[in-house]
């Protein structure tokens, strides 16, 4: 297996028409991406954590995490540590009510300010995404969400840890569970056509 650089994360963007003409599962398009960045040739076993987190048992020391939204998929390739990712579409709807039950501390006051030349829309997306890419980093999965409230992401133990990236008609959130962003390069990739 070959080491892509140490202080590097991998997204690989594909808009979902595309993934269904190419892919059976998201499984396949998964397996696909760590044999092609990885030069992994051998078995690859997942599992799942216990609260329902997916994970690579063999090889070891790769982590994934996967997000898609109506009409894109965005997975994310790292050797740092495991990983959280979150996506939304800017044009989504939100309610503003849900968003501020959600946020905890000086959080909606920080997105404001952060994504002032946002809508205020696009500002909850982002906030939201925040949210979610930390609780997929913890490996919380599904009951993360009972507790939004008590995890501030706008801390400063935690705004290391994390990215948010407008990208074109999305906001997404790379989030490292154990490890500092500082250093790290982040290369999306956007992918058009299927395996090779």
């Amino acid at each position: 297996m070959t080491k892509i650089d140490q202080k590097k994360i991998i997204l690989i963007k594909i808009k979902r028409k595309d993934y269904k003409k190419y892919y059976r599962d998201k499984r396949e398009f998964i397996e696909t991406f760590i044999k092609e960045k990885f030069n992994y040739k051998g078995p690859m076993i997942f599992q799942r954590s216990p609260k329902g987190k997916p994970y690579l048992q063999v090889p070891e020391g790769i982590y994934f995490n996967l997000t898609d939204t109506d009409n894109y998929i965005l997975l994310a390739l790292t050797q740092v540590c495991p990983i959280g990712l979150d996506m939304e579409e800017r044009n989504r709807k939100v309610n503003l009510k849900i968003f501020k039950r959600y946020c905890c501390g000086g959080e909606e006051e920080c997105f404001r300010t952060w994504w002032k030349d946002y809508r205020e829309e696009e500002m909850v997306l982002a906030g939201w995404s925040r949210k979610e890419a930390y609780g997929k980093a913890l490996g919380v999965g599904i009951d993360f969400s009972k507790s939004f409230e008590k995890y501030d992401t706008t801390s400063e133990e935690l705004l290391k840890t994390m990215k948010t990236i407008f990208d074109g008609d999305l906001v997404y959130t790379v989030c490292l569970r154990d490890e500092s962003l500082e250093g790290l390069k982040i290369e999306v990739e956007e992918v058009k056509d299927g395996p090779v």
